[in-house]
């Protein structure tokens, strides 16, 4: 359990190197380092439940089944159509399904420690956060230009924040997830001490400019939708007005004219692109209504349709997916797919009702982990109303770092 909790402890840490740590396997199949040290994780992880002994306790965790119901569904629909597929695409949209239990493993590991440990975390998390902001500032002052590489795969930004993940509207969804769980446990007593709170609001400050300077319109509707839930949730109506005069000071204050479409915020390019991705996957999904072309064989179903080159289908970082998550699970697992993908997130959302049931403002009274439970539960509830807003226009549920941030966050929740 020590080597366990060291790894996970040094897999938060890695989390700020983004897309930086990218490996190339072969043609369009890649890795990050994040990806490997996920998998260590679980490897580890298994072991000691096997010399321990402890399969029975994981497999009754809330969410196993609906976990195991979306991962069994979409094994099927990568299998029944893997006749359509050479055997390197088989074995890369394979991979892509390993990654996704991957990640979803994290959340059986980390929901297995202690308290103490999982308050640990969350200060991992607060400096991993931390310095993906730091990077991000960095970035933007010292390499605003991500033209040069637009050859391996990347799009064309230019005076944006996109810190380490080469992309500022993932930037603006991973600031957004860090934002929200700081307002969170700055409204929720996380810690009563001065130090504490002037340290978490200097962060928040930092992080919100940061958020801004992607010029990210998906990230600001997230990170605004998240924030509003987290206020009527707290009863904390008045904040949300308060919120939204700032956010509109902020947006006046923006630097403008700097050049490029990127920063401009009434652009249309994006979002004419935006729609002819969707009209591509709902296509690819009225041929396939029922299981989909395969999870995750998007890649060659865009290519046999003719919507990618072979260029494309090999550099590419975009034709993995589309911009938006839940079309994307039709296109890949169709209806039933579908159906048992939204039946795991009714789960983790009703996992969190003991907040609804006897409220947040009760945390005063209740014991140190059922308190850690309900802050936990809040937090949860405020970055999944803003990730399903997000994922309407990009396809941040299935980004690894929001996946990782998603699953750590419904680990903490769990009693061990």
């Amino acid at each position: 359990m020590v080597l366990l909790k060291a790894l996970v402890a040094i897999l938060i840490l890695l989390f700020p190197f983004g897309e930086l740590g990218r490996i190339n396997i072969y043609n369009e199949v890649s890795t990050t380092i994040n990806d490997i040290f996920v998998a260590i994780v679980l490897i580890v992880w298994f072991i000691w439940l096997i010399s321990t002994n402890k399969f029975s306790k994981a497999s009754k965790k809330q969410l196993t089944k609906p976990i195991l119901f979306f991962v069994l569904v979409a094994f099927i629909s990568l299998i029944l159509n893997s006749k359509d597929l050479k055997l390197p695409e088989f074995l890369a949209s394979f991979l892509y399904l390993l990654r996704f239990v991957s990640y979803a493993g994290i959340y059986f590991v980390v929901s297995g420690f202690s308290m103490r440990f999982k308050q640990k975390i969350t200060m991992l998390m607060i400096i991993s956060g931390s310095l993906v902001v730091l990077g991000g500032f960095i970035q933007y002052f010292l390499y605003p230009d991500l033209r040069n590489l637009y050859y391996l795969g990347w799009d064309e930004h230019l005076y944006r924040l996109f810190s380490s993940f080469l992309d500022p509207n993932f930037a603006a969804s991973i600031i957004s997830l860090f934002l929200i769980l700081l307002i969170s446990l700055l409204f929720l007593g996380f810690d009563k001490s001065y130090k504490t709170r002037m340290f978490l609001i200097l962060l928040s400050a930092l992080a919100f400019i940061a958020l801004f300077l992607t010029y990210s319109r998906s990230g600001y509707l997230m990170f605004l939708t998240g924030v509003t839930v987290l206020f009527l949730i707290l009863g904390r109506k008045k904040y949300i007005a308060i919120l939204l005069v700032i956010f509109v000071v902020g947006l006046m204050l923006l630097p403008k004219g700097l050049g490029g479409e990127g920063v401009k915020l009434l652009r249309t390019a994006s979002i004419i692109s935006r729609s002819e991705y969707l009209d591509n996957a709902i296509t690819i999904f009225k041929d396939n209504p029922i299981l989909g072309v395969g999870f995750n064989t998007y890649r060659y179903a865009q290519k046999n349709y003719g919507f990618i080159d072979e260029f494309s289908l090999q550099t590419s970082h975009a034709g993995a997916g589309t911009d938006n998550s839940f079309i994307f699970v039709l296109a890949t697992t169709g209806i039933i797919g579908l159906v048992s993908y939204l039946y795991m997130w009714f789960k983790i959302i009703k996992g969190c009702r003991l907040v609804l049931v006897s409220g947040p403002n009760q945390l005063e009274d209740d014991t140190k982990e059922k308190r850690r439970q309900k802050i936990v539960s809040i937090v949860i509830l405020a970055s999944c109303a803003g990730l399903f807003v997000n994922a309407l226009f990009m396809n941040s549920l299935f980004y690894p770092f929001v996946m990782e941030w998603v699953w750590v966050l419904l680990g903490l929740r769990e009693s061990k």
